[in-house]
């Protein structure tokens, strides 16, 4: 993933998004194309996942999504805006129902990998259930 610092509208002006041309739909790429963050929760719960994206069109609207060492979820079609907007991380491989994650209290991984070149992530939200 490279880092841009281009658009005022993003939080800090910082947000992450994939080189040109790097697509994996099939399957995520490697290491280089992750976005990782690191956290930890003093409590055990349901967590829901979010993040603020732009998805400037139909063919840049993905991204891969893991938490710790549980499978990649594919988050396919997200709504394609000019103007970033929050999301809910869906699983296309659950009906694209919004991801909900039983989490421990303790230190846990979130990353996200690209899936198509456009899609740009700004920020992540976990929101107890």
């Amino acid at each position: 993933m490279k880092r841009w610092s281009n658009d005022l509208s993003a939080s800090g002006r910082w947000y992450v998004m994939p080189m040109e041309r790097s697509n994996s739909q099939q399957r995520p790429p490697g290491p280089e194309g992750h976005a990782s963050f690191d956290f930890s929760l003093e409590q055990p719960g349901t967590y829901g996942l979010q993040a603020l994206v732009l998805a400037p069109t139909q063919d840049d609207n993905s991204f891969w999504v893991r938490i710790d060492d549980r499978p990649w979820i594919q988050w396919t079609s997200i709504t394609p805006s000019d103007a970033w907007q929050w999301s809910d991380v869906r699983d296309a491989g659950d009906g694209h129902s919004s991801v909900e994650v039983d989490l421990s209290a303790g230190k846990h991984r979130l990353v996200f990998a690209y899936r198509e070149d456009g899609t740009m992530l700004d920020q992540v939200a976990l929101r107890k259930r």
